[in-house]
C-alpha cells in the first residue's frame, strides 16, 4: 500500500513567558494574515506551562502574532 499526502496547513507553537521568565497561562496568541491575506486569522490560548499551538495556518501567507489577555469571569 502506498500513501501520499499534501500539506494544506501549518502550525505555529511556542511558550508565553513574563519578563522574569515565568510561564503565563490564559494568554490568547492570535495569528493575523498580512496585506491582501488579512482575512486569515487563527488563535490559541496558552496552557499553565505557557505553551500554545496555533493550527490551520495557510501556506504562502505572512502572519503577524499578537498577544491578548483572556479574562474568564464567573458571574
Amino acid at each position: 500500500m502506498d500513501f501520499s499526502g499534501h500539506r494544506v496547513a501549518y502550525s505555529a507553537y511556542g511558550v508565553v513567558t513574563s519578563l522574569n521568565g515565568e510561564a503565563e497561562e490564559g494568554i490568547v496568541v492570535e495569528a493575523v494574515g498580512q496585506g491582501k491575506c488579512s482575512h486569515f486569522q487563527e488563535e490559541s490560548s496558552s496552557e499553565a506551562s505557557g505553551q500554545f499551538r496555533i493550527r490551520g495556518l495557510q501556506p504562502e501567507v505572512n502572519f503577524l502574532l499578537h498577544l491578548r489577555l483572556f479574562l474568564h469571569l464567573d458571574l
